[in-house]
């Protein structure tokens, strides 16, 4: 292209220098021209003077009139060179001659008269010739100018084409390469020729240099989300306004839907208490990390809100990091709760010794004394109140103790199947009294724990007999389901009822002794507590939950015995 502007640029040169000769030369032949009409014009002025000067004089004949012929006939001696011209003039000055001698001759003034009007008629008619070979000689000076000029323009104007379209077309496929650039498009070799090849090598380079710089990127791109991904808590970025930019496995693992472009507040508030705006706002306005938990269906989230600031100190997002705490929380509970248990059973174990010894004494000699004849109906009615009161005494001392206790458990091996029909055989009658519908769901390939049968046993039977009050106090349909299923390391029991639930606020007590929700005398209060001890004693666990549809579900997990 360089080459092109060079020839264009001499071209264009040659074409001023032979523009301004030819200007020049058609310029000169105009003055030629313009010159030649005016000596015949001065002629013709000269030639009309001295006929003037001759009217005057043949009206006039003075010695001053015939001076100024004289005068004029001096000026014409200056233009005419020719013979014939020269001979009339000559003609004219002897006349004049013999007219100073004889002024009133008038075939004399006659003849001058004659004279001089074929030489101011011979003038008009040279003005007249001349201007038209004056015009003509125009005419074809400007033809011959304008065409020239029309054809060098013509010229000039077709180089200018070849070269721009030239141009045109190598920065269409300049544009064209670049937005091939943008797109990841291979740019053929052959897509640029001549001076443009240098720009075609530049691009071809550009697109290498890119191609590692992307790699570069993708790679960085790749192991920076894996490490993001690697992290076990919930984490994303936000923008200032809230809207997640980019979030880890277990963001997306958690929540379970689609991220992109929504407020962090919109997709909280579909799983918690819409409280977390005020940390968020809080950590941007005083830039400084804040710290909060959630709950909300039955969840617990612990979430820490760390402010991003530019290079101005300016805040222009945040990070958002979560963690699920709801097992760290279930486990502390259930910590506490071992703990409480344990402390209330050293306490109980110490009172129940010392009330169970004078009660024996009571519940004895209460007994001896109903086996009198002699005592009168009022009385006995009186002493078998004090004997079931004494004997029920004795009862929750019993329980007190089994609670407080923590026997060992025998390792014996033991299948859950079995053990849930022996205790349903026992509660089946009045199961079927009640109106209340027993549903077995066994797993066939259950495999075997070890433990001690008759523990395990109480705590299915506390469990049924909870179960049993819970559904008697709903309408009909009634009904109690046990289900056993297994994993590679658990083998699992669940009874599920259909009955009244738990209020939540009531089920982190239930496992508490003497915490209870029936009537005075319908309940102790000991049974989940002791039943929590069995199931702990066997190394395995217990969790109450209601279920959505009404009632609860009791899931009990215990160690294979296959295993061990």
């Amino acid at each position: 292209m360089r080459k092109y502007l060079y020839i264009q640029l001499v071209f264009f040169l040659i074409l001023f220098f032979a523009g301004t000769l030819l200007t020049y030369f058609n310029l000169n032949k105009i003055k030629d021209t313009l010159l030649y009409v005016v000596n015949a014009s001065e002629s013709m002025r000269v030639r009309d003077t001295l006929f003037q000067d001759v009217e005057l004089f043949s009206k006039s004949p003075t010695v001053a009139n015939l001076s100024s012929i004289r005068d004029t006939l001096k000026k014409c001696d200056k233009c005419h060179h020719h013979e014939e011209e020269l001979e009339k003039i000559n003609s004219i000055k002897q006349l004049s001659n013999l007219l100073k001698a004889d002024s009133d001759n008038k075939a004399l003034i006659e003849r001058l008269h004659e004279l001089t009007f074929e030489a101011a008629t011979a003038g008009k008619e040279l003005v007249v010739e001349r201007s038209q070979v004056a015009i003509a000689k125009s005419n074809r000076l400007f033809l011959c100018f304008f065409g020239t000029t029309g054809l060098i323009l013509m010229l000039f104007g077709l180089f200018n084409y070849f070269v721009f379209n030239r141009a045109e077309k190598n920065f269409d496929r300049i544009i064209d390469a670049t937005r091939a650039v943008s797109e990841g498009k291979k740019i053929k070799k052959d897509y640029f020729s001549g001076e443009f090849l240098e720009i075609g090598n530049a691009f071809e380079r550009l697109q290498q240099e890119l191609k590692i710089k992307e790699e570069k990127l993708i790679n960085w791109s790749r192991q920076w989300q894996l490490a993001f991904d690697s992290i076990d808590e919930m984490m994303c970025l936000c923008d200032r306004n809230g809207l997640v930019v980019l979030a880890n496995r277990s963001f997306k693992e958690f929540f379970a839907d689609s991220f992109e472009g929504k407020s962090i507040y919109d997709i909280l508030c579909k799983h918690f208490s819409c409280e977390d705006d005020c940390t968020v706002r809080d950590a941007l306005r005083e830039g400084k990390a804040r710290e909060t938990t959630l709950t909300g269906n039955g969840l617990i989230l612990s979430v820490k809100v760390y402010p991003l600031h530019d290079e101005k100190a300016e805040t222009t997002g945040f990070i958002w990091v979560g963690r699920d705490i709801t097992k760290e929380r279930e486990l502390e509970e259930r910590a506490f709760q071992s703990e409480k248990l344990v402390a209330l059973g050293e306490l109980v174990a110490g009172i129940a010794h010392e009330i169970n010894n004078p009660l024996s004494v009571v519940v004895g000699y209460s007994e001896i004394m109903l086996q009198n004849n002699q005592l009168d109906e009022r009385d006995r009615k009186r002493l078998d109140k004090i004997f079931q009161s004494a004997t029920r005494a004795a009862n929750i001392i019993s329980n007190l103790l089994d609670f407080a206790r923590k026997r060992v458990p025998e390792q014996t091996v033991l299948n859950l199947n079995s053990i849930s029909d022996q205790i349903l055989d026992l509660v089946a009658y009045e199961l079927r009294s009640d109106g209340i519908k027993l549903v077995k769901e066994y797993d066939p390939q259950l495999p075997s724990i070890l433990g001690d049968k008759t523990q395990v046993g109480q705590v299915l039977l506390n469990l049924l007999k909870n179960a049993h009050d819970a559904v008697a106090e709903v309408s009909p349909p009634r009904e109690i389901t046990v289900r056993t299923y297994h994993d590679d390391r658990h083998v699992y029991i669940d009874i599920i009822d259909n009955g009244t639930g738990i209020p939540e606020e009531n089920l982190s007590r239930v496992f508490e002794p003497f915490f209870t929700t029936k009537d005075v005398g319908k309940g102790t209060g000991l049974g989940l507590s002791i039943t929590y001890s069995i199931v702990k004693a066997h190394g395995g666990d217990i969790i109450i939950k209601n279920r959505p549809e009404g009632g609860i579900i009791v899931k009990i997990s215990f160690p294979r015995g296959d295993t061990a």
